[in-house]
C-alpha cells in the first residue's frame, strides 16, 4: 500500500489493488515517505505568492 500510495497512485487504485474492503484497513497500512511529504509541500505557494496574489 505505502509503495502505491508514494508513488502517486490514487487512494481508490492502490485500495483496489491491495484488497482493502475500507478507507480505515488502507490507512492503517499506508506510510508516506518523508521526501513525499516534502515534495507535496514544496507545490503550496509561498505567503509572498499569496500576498501578491491578493494585490491584484
Amino acid at each position: 500500500m505505502s509503495l502505491l500510495k508514494n508513488a502517486g497512485v490514487s487512494d481508490a487504485v492502490a485500495r483496489d489493488i491491495a484488497g482493502h474492503e475500507s478507507v480505515e484497513v488502507s490507512a492503517r497500512y499506508t506510510h508516506i515517505e518523508p521526501a513525499v511529504k516534502r515534495e507535496a509541500l514544496a507545490k503550496l505557494p509561498t505567503l509572498e505568492a499569496i500576498e501578491r496574489a491578493q494585490q491584484e
